[in-house]
């Protein structure tokens, strides 16, 4: 099952090589950071594993996510360490393999961590996942959005929030913000993530009242989407809304063939439109919505956020999509857990990270319980594009929250 991670990571890929006369251009390539320094400390460094892929499609992803959680490191390190110990971090390469996964999060628990970042791909994670569960140590993944990860054992966490969540702020928004009372759907069928998208558009939308006029679906991979535009043009009422639950590089294409058909409503895209490597395939582009978790544009309302943004850009370079700020709160929620329990044992940690309601970390609200090892809702940053211009427009939660039903339908 593929998710936001493994979307955005080939996305900046594919788009760069599909665009027309290589205008768009490509997520700095990753390199191994060094380990930060440990501060001072009166007692034994206490080791964190980050078990993620140095080499691989996964990489271009998952070392900016790797490069804010040794931020967070070394902020705690100079500060004086946590409970009056070091952190030290050791590092093992997935090579973006599910069995080179295991056996990464294996080497980093061999090397005594008490805590593992583990991969944000749940295909490539799952397994990893389990195997350090297994051993007896918190497993962290800073992206991976499947529902289902958080449920994998009683020492497996996830940051993100799941991917049903996008879908309600995504109708949410619109109804609420943007005055759309009728709208579309159109779903990506290659991935289940993006279908999770959907299905939660679809739901909340309901629920608040507005009017649905149809849902179509589509391959990401097709060549061509005149089937789908047709069938929206061929609406008897023109669409406040169309909820575009996809990525690029083919959910890039279908908007603009949808605007070169003359269809001008709003579109609503799911998170994987954070960025602007993309934007070359669609010059111009107006009326455009997508969440976010934050805005990489100068334009950031979080003090916090941006300051973290702006450290790790200067530390080791510029991320392409806001995910890498997972990273930096993975770290950041396991420091507090310990903090709390004053103490770094393992049940004691884990008890006091599902006592987390509404936490304000620094990538936002995170809620854990015994049951839900993943947030079911976070409030996101709302962007608009205007003109090719991306536009913060502030912090946005829906009232609603994806049901446990919706999270694991039977």
């Amino acid at each position: 099952m593929k998710n936001r991670a493994l979307l955005i990571s080939v996305a900046v890929m594919l788009v760069v090589g599909l665009v027309v006369g290589g205008c768009a251009k490509p997520a700095p390539a990753p390199a191994p950071a060094p380990a930060p320094a440990p501060a001072p400390a009166s007692a034994e460094p206490v080791v964190i594993g980050i078990a993620l892929a140095q080499s691989g499609w996964q990489a271009e992803y998952t070392q900016p996510a790797s490069n804010a959680a040794q931020l967070k490191i070394e902020e705690i390190n100079a500060a004086g360490g946590l409970l009056g110990h070091p952190l030290k971090v050791v590092f093992a390469d997935t090579k973006t393999d599910r069995a080179e996964a295991v056996r990464a999060g294996m080497r980093v628990v061999a090397d005594g961590a008490k805590l593992v970042i583990i991969e944000s791909d749940f295909d490539i994670g799952g397994a990893e996942a389990l195997a350090v569960n297994e051993a007896g140590v918190i497993a962290f993944t800073p992206g991976a959005s499947d529902a289902k990860v958080g449920t994998l054992g009683p020492f497996v966490f996830a940051m993100a929030s799941v991917s049903q969540a996008e879908g309600f702020n995504m109708a949410g928004y619109s109804f609420e913000k943007l005055g759309a009372k009728t709208a579309y759907v159109l779903i990506d069928q290659e991935t289940s993530y993006t279908k999770d998208v959907g299905r939660g558009f679809i739901v909340y939308w309901e629920q608040l009242g507005g009017k649905m006029l149809g849902e179509d679906v589509f391959n990401n991979s097709d060549l061509s989407f005149s089937s789908q535009v047709t069938r929206v043009k061929n609406l008897a009422q023109v669409p406040d809304v169309i909820a575009i639950c996809s990525y690029p590089p083919g959910g890039a294409s279908l908007i603009r063939q949808l605007r070169a058909a003359g269809v001008q409503s709003t579109i609503m895209g799911n998170m994987t439109f954070d960025g602007d490597y993309w934007m070359d395939t669609v010059p111009g582009l107006s009326n455009f919505y997508y969440p976010a978790v934050l805005s990489l544009f100068g334009d950031e309302s979080d003090e916090a956020k941006q300051r973290v943004l702006e450290d790790v850009t200067a530390k080791y370079s510029a991320p392409a999509v806001g995910d890498f700020l997972y990273g930096y709160s993975v770290v950041e929620a396991w420091a507090l857990a310990v903090e709390r329990a004053g103490t770094f044992e393992l049940e004691a940690v884990r008890k006091e990270l599902e006592k987390f309601r509404d936490e304000k970390l620094t990538v936002g609200s995170t809620t854990f319980t015994p049951e839900l090892h993943i947030t079911a809702l976070r409030e996101m940053m709302m962007m608009n594009v205007e003109n090719g211009e991306h536009i913060a427009l502030g912090y946005f939660r829906s009232e609603g929250v994806p049901s446990m039903e919706l999270l694991f339908p039977k």
